[in-house]
C-alpha cells in the first residue's frame, strides 16, 4: 500500500514535469514567436504606411519560419505573398523588414543597400524622407547608384558624409555643390 502510494505520487510528479516541459519547449516559444511577430508587424506597418498609406503587412508563423503577406489597395482583403509585390512595393517591404529587425534587436547601425533601386522618382523621394527620419539608429549607411539619392539625403539631413566609388577608388564628396556637378 505504501509502495503504491509512493508510485502514484511519483507518477503524478512525472506528469506535472512532462506538462511543464511542454510549456517550456512548445507553448512558451510559440508565445514568444507570436509576440515577436506582432511587434515586427507593428514596426513594418508603421514604416510602410508612411510611404504607401494603403499597404498593410501580416506575418504568420509557419513550420518553416514566418510567412510574410501584404495587402494593397487594389486587393483590399486578399493577402498576397510578398513575392507578388511590384518593384517599389518590394523595395519598401524589404526596407521596412530590415528596419524592423534592427529595431527589434536594438542595432545602432543599419546598412541600406540600394533600397531605392526599383523606385520611381516620387517613391524614391518618399524613401529618402523616411530614411532621414530614422532616429532609432546612430548611423545609417545608405548605398545607392543614384546621384539624386546623395543630393536628396544631403538636403534632408545635416550630418551626411558622401563617397563616390569608381574603379574601386573611394572619393569623399565634401560639399553639396560638388553633387550638383
Amino acid at each position: 500500500s505504501s509502495l503504491a502510494t509512493k508510485y502514484n505520487d511519483h507518477s503524478s510528479q512525472v506528469d506535472v514535469l512532462k506538462k511543464s516541459l511542454a510549456v517550456f519547449e512548445t507553448d512558451f516559444p510559440n508565445y514568444i514567436i507570436l509576440k515577436t511577430c506582432a511587434q515586427l508587424e507593428n514596426y513594418i506597418n508603421g514604416f510602410i504606411q508612411k510611404v504607401f498609406p494603403y499597404m498593410r503587412v501580416k506575418l504568420k508563423p509557419s513550420r518553416s519560419g514566418v510567412d510574410f503577406f501584404y495587402v494593397s489597395q487594389s486587393s483590399e482583403d486578399d493577402w498576397l505573398s510578398v513575392k507578388m509585390a511590384s518593384g517599389a512595393q518590394s523595395a519598401i517591404l524589404s526596407l521596412a523588414w530590415r528596419i524592423a529587425i534592427a529595431k527589434l534587436y536594438g542595432v545602432s547601425t543599419i546598412i541600406l543597400d540600394e533600397v531605392d533601386a526599383s523606385a520611381t522618382e516620387e517613391t524614391a523621394q518618399i524613401i529618402y524622407q523616411s530614411i532621414s527620419e530614422l532616429d532609432a539608429f546612430d548611423q545609417v549607411i545608405f548605398i545607392s547608384h543614384k546621384k539624386q539619392a546623395m543630393k536628396e539625403l544631403s538636403s534632408l539631413i545635416d550630418n551626411v558624409v558622401c563617397y563616390t566609388v569608381q574603379d574601386g577608388e573611394y572619393n569623399l564628396i565634401d560639399t553639396l555643390s560638388t553633387l550638383n556637378n
